[in-house]
């Protein structure tokens, strides 16, 4: 099991565009796919707008398994090409994977 860390650097101006877009269509994709979110945030500062969230997954496998899907689905394809009509809403993308210490709340 692990967490993966995922980070969206907005476009300036257009934090309130890639929340939208999560809150309709993203969650209830993720919900059907069965993808476990475990937290939403934001973030504004030097300038910059962010939206950062947590995925928990119990192998790469079903990670894999269930991101292609995810990106395969026409609800997001449609999600992503409307909510971008007026350019881009997301200037860089980032990901991390993290491996719960033996310490950890979150196992």
């Amino acid at each position: 099991m692990f967490y993966e860390l995922r980070t969206y650097i907005c476009t300036p101006g257009r934090l309130h565009a890639v929340v939208e877009r999560f809150e309709h269509p993203v969650l209830g994709i993720f919900h059907e796919l069965g993808i476990q979110t475990i937290g939403f945030w934001s973030s504004e500062a030097d300038g910059k707008s962010e939206l950062i969230y947590l995925l928990k997954w119990s192998s790469e496998a079903e990670r894999a398994e269930k991101m292609e899907a995810f990106q395969k689905d026409p609800r997001w394809l449609d999600a992503k090409l409307s909510s971008e009509r007026d350019g881009p809403i997301v200037e860089s993308f980032s990901a991390k994977t993290l491996k719960p210490t033996t310490f950890s709340g979150l196992q």
